[in-house]
């Protein structure tokens, strides 16, 4: 920690008033005394002064109190009128102007300095543009608000933000020339900077963002003035008389890199008042100022706590302002801030001037808090896609909800920053998809666990429904009408559980078990409703569906025995639901469903008789589908069963007419892209199906192939970033990495296999020391290692 310095100049500094006038009071006296002093400052403003005798006869109490204040109240109104004009000008006022001379230099005078207009205000003070006399400079002169005076707290708050910037000596930390009371006044006077507050850039850039101009008709705008601006024509608003950050917006890029270059000055200025034992606390937008050169001033060090003075704060205070606060700010836990704080808050001012979204949005403070603590903010490229990743690696690691996971100090987030802007890759690293789900699962523990106690609850209920609706089917009318239409409810909600969670459990890391045992419960459920209602008419197509989502579970537990038969009784269903209503459209849909089930099964046990004839047959059906029905669920349909029999046409040696379909099958997807509006499942799908041909491509034509390979490998690259925790994704590019290897290998270009056959296996390695129990993981990294053994 660097010694501290004693250059800065204190003026005479009057005791407290609080500690002679005001010490005895009791608090209800003390809220009685600020009413009446705001009182008695109206009737100064408005020109009915109030007697101050007539005060002290009513309030006998606070009589010695009034007397004292009122005195240096009617001092400050004096003040105040001095230069009342010019706080209301919007430009900048001349200390030779008419304006400047106006009225008397006592009234305008506040020690050794003259005021002028009022340039800024916040919660520790008012900031006025001054005169210092004796030096004869512009200065920014802070005071501290009369009522203020009244709390001793705020008073040693003031004069701490004072010493704090003034220990610290740094070229982007706005210096403090001098502090001290006048009249009951307390200031302290500092650099003036002609400069911006991030803040107020930011409220205009959204603006411009949100405006309904195109951003060609933006770009046209903004070079129109940058040309007048050449030109100096009389009375043009020119680019270089608007705010620097303002400027720099005309190109994406450029922004963005002059977003970093604040962020490094940014945090140089933070970790030199870090060296000397100095933490901010309260860093955002409005505390940064960046000048007309492009220089950023960091300001404001009100809350700022120095090493060697913890008496300011006490455990469990919440300071700083609420939307840039760390964690550990908002929980109380003093103790715990330190440098790493302030690297957080500088963090989230990055992340909203990048997206020109706060991190957290929202005003309520208990909502704010609430994510503040437990909720990942949105990925800044979803805001913003033209955000460069590393950029966003950047940010989202400063902003790390633990301490230990932030840069261990200002220095390191801003070499980060300068290594982005040198176009080098980032010490910091985009956290795994394991980094992401375990964070998740510690956030949301709770609710982890109150779905699956949920879920199986309703398993257990729904099978209850069931019966009761069997029952019922000899009931009245309407009676029935009801309990089937509550049925449908409970088959709606055994679906989301039955179906949708267990996928999800797939993808957290350590739930294997539990995933097995919903598959299981939903496997009972479904065999209990297929059993009880198996002669209700009315309740066919349900069963149909029953016995296709039984084989779709059995597929999934590995029985495919068991689910070939399920398979087959769905499709026995729905072809004689098909035969009595031949019009409805989604009986046809599920028979074309069901043999394409159906031929995945004869393919995977070697049946590739059936499997043709099944496919065909879902081909047909669902060829006529598309013909009759725009519905892109339809094309989806047909686009699955074309690649399924292209693989099975690939497998049986008819190589050419493989080739033909899946190509076919690209180019439904695609028409199915552009029909409806991008969805992960659709990208998903085209990725599978561009490895595919790049897999029968390899042999007779291995250039396509990789060029197919590598289109896979964009789409997979795609999701992830889209969906960075899920492990499907990742295990889709180890499975195109590996297709890569080979080809490679095959090439010659073994550096090249190593290297991607070294990246699968790392990101196997990860999936399958998340999910230990999960087969394919260890199959899949065996292959690689396997690809890997046979190159080196």
């Amino acid at each position: 920690m660097k010694p501290k310095d004693n250059s800065l100049s204190f003026v005479r500094d009057d005791a407290s008033l609080e500690s002679s006038v005001i010490r005895d009071l009791t608090d209800a006296q003390k809220q009685r005394l600020t009413d009446l002093l705001d009182q008695y400052m109206v009737g100064l403003e408005q020109d009915k002064p109030l007697d101050p005798e007539t005060l002290c006869a009513a309030h006998p109490d606070l009589a010695d109190a009034l007397r004292s204040y009122l005195s240096h109240l009617e001092a400050l109104h004096e003040i105040a009128a001095g230069f009342a004009g010019a706080a209301n000008d919007s430009l900048p006022v001349d200390p030779g102007s008419v304006a400047w001379e106006s009225g008397s230099d006592a009234a305008r005078r506040l020690g050794d300095f003259r005021l002028g207009r009022e340039i800024g205000r916040g919660g520790m003070g008012v900031v006025y543009e001054a005169q210092q006399i004796s030096l004869d400079r512009r200065v920014a002169l802070k005071v501290l608000p009369f009522a203020a005076v009244l709390d001793a707290k705020q008073i040693a708050r003031f004069k701490n933000e004072a010493q704090a910037a003034a220990q610290v000596h740094h070229p982007n930390i706005v210096p403090v020339f001098a502090v001290g009371v006048e009249r009951g006044v307390h200031y302290y006077a500092m650099q003036l900077i002609d400069g911006q507050p991030l803040d107020r850039a930011i409220r205009q850039l959204t603006a411009n963002h949100d405006d309904d101009r195109s951003k060609a008709d933006l770009r046209a705008e903004l070079e129109l003035a940058a040309l007048n601006a050449t030109r100096g024509d009389a009375g043009t608003t020119t680019v270089a008389s608007q705010p620097y950050l303002i400027r720099k917006a005309v190109s994406r890029r450029t922004y963005m890199s002059t977003v970093a270059q604040l962020g490094i000055q940014a945090a140089e200025a933070l970790h030199a008042a870090h060296e000397y034992g100095v933490v901010h606390r309260d860093i955002k937008p409005s505390n940064l100022l960046v000048d007309d050169q492009g220089k950023l001033w960091v300001t404001d060090f009100g809350l700022a706590r120095c090493h060697t003075d913890g008496s300011l704060t006490r455990s469990g205070d919440m300071l700083g302002t609420l939307r840039y606060m760390s964690p550990e700010q908002t929980r109380g836990h003093n103790s715990y801030i330190d440098h790493r704080t302030d690297v957080y808050s500088l963090g989230v001012t990055l992340y909203e001037l990048l997206t020109l979204k706060p991190a957290f949005p929202g005003d309520n403070q208990v909502t704010l808090i609430r994510m503040i603590e437990t909720q990942e903010p949105v990925r800044p490229r979803q805001h913003c896609p033209e955000l460069p990743a590393d950029l966003e690696t950047i940010v989202l690691k400063a902003m790390s909800k633990s301490r230990d996971e932030r840069y261990e100090s200002a220095l390191a987030l801003a070499d980060d920053l300068r290594r982005y802007l040198a176009g080098m890759p980032p010490i910091a690293q985009p956290p795994s998809w394991l980094d992401r789900v375990s964070k998740w699962a510690r956030r949301h523990r709770r609710s982890v666990a109150s779905a699956i106690a949920v879920g199986l609850v309703l398993l257990v209920v729904l099978s209850i429904t069931t019966v009761t609706v069997v029952a019922l089917q000899r009931a009245a009318d309407q009676s029935r009408r009801r309990a089937e239409d509550n049925f449908r409810a409970a088959m709606q909600a055994v679906e989301h559980f039955g179906m949708w969670l267990p996928e999800e459990l797939a993808e957290i890391p350590g739930a294997e078990g539990v995933h097995q045992e919903f598959l299981s419960e939903a496997l009972d459920y479904y065999k209990r409703f297929a059993a009880q209602t198996a002669d209700d008419d009315a309740l066919r197509e349900m069963i149909a569906l029953s016995h296709s989502k039984i084989g779709t579970l059995q597929e999934r537990g590995g029985d495919r025995t068991a689910a070939l038969q399920s398979h087959r009784k769905a499709l026995e269903l729905f072809t004689a639901l098909q035969q009595t209503e031949p019009l409805n459209i989604e009986h046809q849909r599920h028979l074309g469903l069901c043999q394409n089930n159906l031929g995945q099964i004869y393919s995977e046990t070697g049946d590739l008789t059936a499997a043709r004839a099944a496919f065909d047959a879902a081909l047909a059906w669902q060829e006529a589908l598309v013909a009759a029905d725009a519905d892109p669920v339809y094309r989806s349909d047909l686009a699955l069963t074309q690649n399924n029999l292209a693989l099975l046409d690939f497998k049986m040696g008819q190589s050419q007419q493989a080739i033909l379909l899946l190509e076919q099958a690209i180019r439904t997807q695609r028409e199915l892209i552009r029909q409806r509006s991008e969805r992960r499942d659709d990208v998903a799908q085209l990725g599978t199906f561009y490895l595919n041909l790049s897999g029968m491509l390899a042999e007779t034509q291995p250039e396509l192939a990789r060029q197919w390979s590598e289109e896979a490998l964009f789409e997979f690259q795609r999701l992830n970033e889209l969906e960075p925790a899920s492990p499907a994704h990742l295990r889709r590019i180890a499975s195109v990495l590996n297709q890569l290897g080979m080809l490679q290998s095959r090439a010659g270009q073994y550096k090249d296999a190593v290297e991607s056959h070294r990246k699968a296996q790392q990101i196997l390695q990860q999936l399958h020391t998340a999910a230990p129990l999960e087969t394919d993981y260890r199959a899949d990294l065996a292959l690689t290692w396997n690809s890997l053994g046979s190159i080196l």
